[in-house]
């Protein structure tokens, strides 16, 4: 299955969806004229994207509706697998908000802005990489956030950026060529562990800094 979006025309639903292909055959989302947006709002029930391939898309312009994501789940429970996420053209290629979220062996290449955007979410997330990332490969405001197993390469801003009083834990992440790797703020708390960082600008950036459970360094 494959739809093509042109002239700027885009999904919005209000309720799940489930797209769900195969290893071999995945449904394939994209534009041959940059436009399509994918906008879930307001689902009481759990959608399901699973081997599904999005391409070359570009938000159209939502006045009125404030959206940000080429993908939007909005008020809206989902469970993300095997699917990636390639030149897609927004200030957030995924943005989830005010959801749940379970996001596995992903794939984000080629955003213009920041790959993944979650706005007050509970989600765990577990082996996705992130290859040549406009701004922050993953951007995190406000929420509750387990991952394990994370590759990002060449964000030109952030690799992680905590903030809001968000709680980020992760374990095994690779970092490469960012601007900064890690950046915590506004009084959140990011747990690292098993870290491989190399050739970036900087290595963290924090306002508070945990040594361990007595001390605290002002950065």
């Amino acid at each position: 299955t494959e739809i093509n979006f042109i002239n700027n025309s885009y999904i919005l639903l209000k309720g799940k969806i489930s797209l769900i292909g195969t290893e071999n055959e995945p449904i394939k989302i994209t534009s041959n004229n940059t436009s399509g947006s994918l906008i879930i709002i307001e689902a009481k029930d759990k959608s399901i994207l699973k081997n599904v391939v999005f391409s070359n898309l570009k938000l159209p312009y939502f006045p009125d509706l404030g959206i940000t994501g080429n993908i939007t789940f909005y008020n809206s429970p989902v469970t993300i697998s095997n699917c990636s996420f390639l030149n897609l053209n927004a200030e957030d290629s995924l943005n989830v908000i005010g959801s749940t979220l379970e996001l596995n062996n992903s794939y984000f290449k080629g955003s213009f802005s920041d790959a993944l955007d979650l706005d007050f979410v509970k989600a765990k997330i577990k082996n996705v990489y992130f290859e040549n990332i406009g701004n922050d490969a993953i951007d995190v405001s406000g929420s509750e956030v387990d991952a394990n197993n994370i590759f990002i390469s060449g964000a030109q801003d952030k690799g992680i950026s905590v903030g809001e009083k968000s709680i980020f834990s992760i374990t095994n992440v690779s970092v490469f060529q960012t601007n900064i790797a890690f950046a915590s703020k506004d009084l959140s708390v990011l747990n690292l562990s098993n870290l491989y960082i190399k050739n970036n600008g900087l290595c963290l950036s924090a306002s508070v800094l945990l040594i361990d459970n007595n001390q605290a360094l002002q950065i």
